[in-house]
Parts: structure tokens; sequence; C-alpha cells
């Protein structure tokens, strides 16, 4: 079985197991959250009244201990008094403070008896560094954070000399035990930075497993933003707003600016909560691709409001006097405002498909999931298709209604497109492959078509065997299934029809549940056979031309890692992976992968497949070992064709 199978297993614990231990750590982690919730709190006062320093002094910079001179003189010349900004600061500062709590809170709630649980909430005790103390306290905190992320245990043992040296170079700084200068203190600070980051390097690539590594992925993230974030404001935003030289653009960009990078201290906290507590651990590429639609198009449309703001200012200046700021400022909020959504799909299509790969835009595939609007349901009972009386309805397939119809001496069922939808060229071209595809199809265990056609009214037409019986999903709705006998010859058929598609060159693309229908076997009523449905984006298989084009979309719950990437091809063993899916949900009533479109999309290139048995522990071994090599992410790693497949779920010959 292919390692990027399995997830379960690879999880290292970091649970304390000792009962002494773990009251021991609970207790003294208790004191140090308080001592330094004391610490902080008494510091208070200060950090409301800071006092202003001098731009010359060696350390004058804007913090939570000082203000400088260069702040109060831009946030006076715009009007504004500086106790203000610092009032409302401070006050943010607290509020973040005490959301970190609560989130130390509840992780210690839940997790008390989690190593990395225990180590963040001591870390995030120590947020704001608002006493000396706790800010010397807070870099040791940090580094044994970082030093036993995910594990929670120093590997190589030799790397807690790193925590050693800081704790001594913040006793030194804290109690001014030494008379060196700072710039020795900054050195080996940046010393240790630079040892802590190889030492990350050297386990990322030698000592963590698949999961782990996604664990320190979401670190990675949370601190990649932020410097992307400082950087985009340093070499871009900063840069910009001094060329245009407008004072009050200046201003708001500084106070936005101070205040959003309060609001992205809560960034780290929140990707190791989800690395530690490994919710939605593999959404991380998800969350990425988000981040960077809506950070280029924040910035996109900040430059944009910049340059009109500007514009408008200077020239309504010499036409309107005194109100030119507002209504320069009405002007450029109302454009982006407008450029939103265009900017926002411009973007859009070139993260998924140029730095992403993908075959579909995430919006695209979203949209797909949802089936189109039947305006008048039931509208063509009665009526005459060709030689066929319509009469009710069967139900709502991908691209419209199923009727059950009557003529030429037999029962069929009418699969109708609408006119308004026959419009549309994806609607039409799909209806006219899959009456191409069925026509050239004759095995007992697919559809047949007996007729198709258009009614004077343009409405496309399908008359295709009608099968009474059930939907495959109909019986996943009713929960897991426990006679795999009756699993294995289900399989039988499918696979039977599955290879037969596969041998004339076809991949069906858009297997699932609902395209599997249920009726008593020909050959002996007591056994029910499946019966396949819907070839509508079937497609040429490796043996003719390989499929790399975009296409229509499918249902993403069953989509295979290649229909999802562009440069990959698609060939029979995305049929495979999708069939896998499929077993699993018999298996344990739900699917593997749960989410947004989005989420599900990114599951399928990146997670695990996680194991059958996790859900139902009554599934056997050698199924459940079959169903996750059949969802290998890479087409190599799983069975060659759809036959094979089931005879590793044990379905027998013949």
């Amino acid at each position: 079985m292919s390692s990027d199978s399995v997830l379960s297993t690879d999880l290292t614990t970091t649970r304390i197991t000792n009962p002494r231990t773990l009251t021991l750590a609970r207790v003294g982690l208790v004191i140090f959250a308080v001592l330094m919730i004391a610490l902080n709190l008494l510091a208070l006062p200060q950090v409301f009244d800071r006092p202003i320093c001098q731009n010359a002094e060696p350390g004058c910079e804007n913090s939570l201990r000082s203000i400088s001179q260069d702040t109060v003189d831009l946030l006076t010349s715009a009007g504004i008094d500086y106790h203000i900004y610092v009032t409302i600061e401070s006050i943010l500062t607290v509020i973040i403070y005490i959301v970190l709590l609560i989130i130390a809170g509840f992780l210690f709630w839940q997790r008390s008896d989690d190593r990395m649980v225990l180590i963040l909430t001591a870390q995030l005790s120590c947020f704001g560094g608002f006493s000396p103390i706790v800010s010397a306290v807070s870099s040791i905190t940090v580094s044994i954070l970082v030093l036993t992320f995910p594990t929670g245990s120093f590997k190589p043992r030799w790397s807690i000399l790193i925590v050693a040296v800081l704790f001594v170079q913040g006793v030194t700084e804290v109690f001014k035990l030494s008379q060196e200068s700072s710039e020795l203190g900054s050195v080996i600070f940046l010393a240790m930075v630079a040892a802590t980051l190889g030492i990350v390097i050297y386990r990322y690539r030698r000592l963590f497993t698949v999961s782990q590594r996604q664990q320190a992925k979401w670190l990675l993230f949370s601190v990649g933003v932020i410097i992307l974030y400082w950087l985009t404001n340093l070499l871009l935003i900063f840069p910009l707003l001094n060329a245009l030289g407008n004072g009050i653009l200046i201003t708001l960009h500084f106070l936005a600016f101070n205040f959003f990078a309060l609001a992205l201290d809560l960034l780290i906290p929140i990707s190791l909560w989800i690395a530690i507590t490994r919710y939605r651990l593999f959404d991380l590429r998800f969350v990425i691709n988000r981040s960077l639609v809506y950070g280029i198009v924040t910035v996109v449309l900040l430059i944009v409001f910049s340059l009109l703001f500007v514009v408008a200012h200077t020239v309504l200046s010499s036409v309107v006097s005194g109100q030119q700021g507002f209504i320069a400022g009405a002007i450029a909020v109302a454009t982006p405002v407008l450029l939103f959504n265009p900017v926002r799909h411009i973007v859009g299509h070139f993260v998924d498909h140029r730095i992403f790969r993908l075959r579909y835009d995430l919006s695209e595939v979203a949209a797909a999931q949802k089936p189109p609007e039947i305006k008048n349901p039931g509208i063509y009972t009665g009526h005459t298709f060709g030689k066929y009386q319509v009469l009710g309805v069967l139900g709502k397939g991908g691209m419209g209604e199923v009727y059950q119809a009557t003529g030429a001496g037999q029962t069929v069922a009418l699969k109708v497109l609408p006119a308004d939808l026959a419009q549309q060229d994806e609607f039409r071209k799909r209806f006219a492959r899959e009456a191409q595809t069925l026509a050239t199809l004759q095995h007992p265990n697919i559809v047949k078509l007996y007729d198709s056609g258009v009614t004077d009214d343009g409405v496309h037409y399908l008359a295709m065997e009608y099968i009474d019986g059930q939907e495959l999903s109909a019986v996943i709705d009713k929960g897991a299934m426990t006679d795999y006998d009756v699993l294995r010859e289900w399989m039988r058929s499918v696979v039977s029809a599955l290879d037969y598609i596969h041998e004339k060159g076809l991949v069906h693309r858009d297997l699932k549940p609902s395209n599997i229908m249920l009726r008593p076997s020909a050959r002996d009523n007591e056994i029910q056979e499946t019966v396949l449905m819907d070839f509508g984006i079937a497609r040429t298989d490796a043996t003719g031309t390989r499929i790399t084009g975009s296409g229509t979309v499918g249902t993403i719950d069953y989509m295979s890692p290649e229909q999802i990437m562009a440069a990959r091809e698609v060939d029979r063993r995305s049929d495979v992976y999708s069939l896998g899916i499929i077993v699993y949900e018999l298996l344990t009533g739900e699917t593997p992968f749960k989410g947004s479109a989005g989420q599900v999309l990114f599951a399928h290139l990146q997670q695990p497949a996680p194991d059958p048995r996790d859900v139902n522990t009554d599934v056997p071994h050698d199924i459940a070992h079959a169903v996750m090599q059949s969802l290998s992410k890479k087409p190599e790693d799983r069975y060659p064709s759809a036959g094979e497949f089931a005879a590793a779920l044990g379905v027998s010959s013949g």
C-alpha cells in the first residue's frame, strides 16, 4: 500500500500518560500562566501611558513601552491626539490578549494531557510582553515551542542548549547583570535564531512523518503570511504612498497597518491550534489558495484606492473648497467596491490555473455541484416526444428531468434537456455526447439507448432503457453496509461494465452512486445487479487520445486528483479512484473527504485517504486495504484496472 494512503498510522502521540507527571505539568502550567498574566497586568499602566522617546535615542521605537517622536509628529499633522491612538491600540492589544487567553483556556480544558497543548498554552500566556520579564520569558517559550513542534520533544536532544542560551541572555538583560553592548546581545539572539531554523529544517526533512510535515506547514504558513504582510507594506505600499506624498493617505495607512499587524498576532496561535488538534489538518493548500486570491485582490484595490484618492483630491482642490477630502474619499472607496467582483474573478482564475495548476477555477467547481434550475418541473407530462407519450417524472438528473414514457410497445426512461438549457453550449454538447457514446455501447450492465431527438420546441430527449430499481445512493442513505457478499456481487457487475468501456477506450469520469442503478439480476431475481448510467462527460482513454483539456466539471466528491490537475493525464485509473470512493461510502455511509467544494478538491490532491475501519471497525482487512490502495494520489500506485480492484475486494471471477 502506498505511503500516501496512510493517515491514522503516522500520527505520533504527544499525550502524557504518566499520572504523576501529568499532574505536575498541569499544576506547573497553571502557576506559570497566573504569574505571566499578573506581571502583564501590573505593567498595563505603562502601556496606556507610554513615554515619548527621541528618534536618536538607542532602541527608540514604537512598542508597548514607548512611542517615537516621528509617530507623534505624524499623528499630530493629521489632527490626531497621540494619546487617543495609544489608548485605542492598547485596548485592542488587551482584547487580543484576552482572546488568546480564552483559546489557551479552551485548549487546556480539552487537551491538558498533551505536551504540545501545554507548551502552546504557556506561550499564549506570555503574549504582549507588557512587562520586560514577560517579554524575556516569551522568547524562551517561543524557542521551546518551535524546537519541539509538533512532536513535543527535543530532537536532536542537544537543541535544548538553544533554550539555555536564551534563558541566560534573558536573565542578563532583565536584571542588567552585564554591561556588554546591546549589539552583542543582538548577535547572540540572531545566532540562536539561525540555529533554530537549521534544526527545524533538519527535523522536517529527516524526522517528520507525512502528517507531522503537514502540521509544520501550518506554522510556516502563518509565519509566511506575517512576513509577506510586512514585506508588501515596506517594499510596495510605503514607497508608493511616500511617492504620492499625500499626508492623509500616509496617516490612514499607518493606522491601518498597525491595527492589522495587531490582528495578525492571532494567526500563529490559530494555525498552531489547527496543527496540534489536527482539525482539518489538510486544508492548508485551500487556505493558501484563498489567502493568495484575497491578498492580491486587497493589494490591487488598495493601490487603485490610493491613486484615485490622490488624483481626485488634487483635481477637486481647484474646484471645491473644504469638502474635497470627503468627496475624494467617496470616489476612491466606491471604485474598488465596484471592481471587487471582477478583480476577484480575474485573480482567482490566475491563481487557480497558473499558480496551483488546477484544471478548473474553484468558483467553477462550486457552481458545477449545483444542478441546473428546472423552471417548470413536470411540465412535459402528457406531451408527445417523437413516438413516445410522456408520463410522470421519475427523477431529476444533472441536466434536467427524467420521465417515464411509453412508445413502440415498450416503457422507456425519457431523459429531457429543456429548451432553455439546450441553448447553452455546455449542456447541449454534453447531451449529444451521451447519445453518441451510448449508441456505441452494448453491455448488460450499461443502460441502453433506444432513440434520441429534438422536438419542434427545441427540447432535446434521450429514450433509454427503463430500469425498475433504485439508485445506489438510496442504499448509502440507509447507512453503512454489513453484507459484504452483496457488496462484492454489486461490484462484480459495476466492474464488468467499467472494464468493457475501458477496453473500448473510454473513461466514464463521473462515477458516483446516483449514476449506478440497482435492479434484479436477469439470471437470478434473488440477486441484484448494477446498471451504469450517465455518460455525458465520458472521454477517450489513454489507449486513444489522453484527456488533458478542461472539459465539463464532474462531481467533486468522487473526482480523482488527475481530473483536478491541469497537467495530468486521465485514464481508466481515474475511474478506479472514483469507484474506490463509492466503495468507501458503501462501507461507512459517508465520503472520505468533507467540506466545501474547494476543501474537498484540495483533499483529493493532498489528504491521505482515511482507513474505512476508522469509521466502521467491522470492515474486513482485505477490503479496507483494497479501498485505500484504490484511493492513492498517484495513478501508478492504484490498481491498473477496475477488474484488479474487484479481485482485491474478493470478487471471484466468472
